[in-house]
């Protein structure tokens, strides 16, 4: 009985630990994504010079942005404009 108990909750945590494992990786995977989205507009925006945040800055309220598809299928990043 004890050891059924005990494989069944070790069952549940392998499964648990598995969905984690997953979650990180698309997680990951996602980073990676907006990072070169953050790069790409960057380079097209600033160039190579740099994109000043201070902690001033950093602590406003920023808004949010949305990728949308163009009829290309290229990606618009825009910002929701806060209202």
């Amino acid at each position: 009985m004890v050891t059924t108990m005990q494989d069944a909750l070790i069952s549940s945590q392998r499964r648990e630990i598995a969905e984690l494992r997953r979650e990180v990786k698309e997680l990951s995977a996602a980073n990676k994504e907006i990072k070169r989205y953050l790069a790409i507009t960057l380079e097209d925006t600033v160039g190579y010079g740099a994109a000043v945040i201070n902690p001033q800055r950093f602590a406003e309220t920023v808004p949010e942005f949305e990728l949308r598809e163009n009829y290309d299928g290229d990606l618009l990043i825009r910002l929701r404009r806060l209202t």
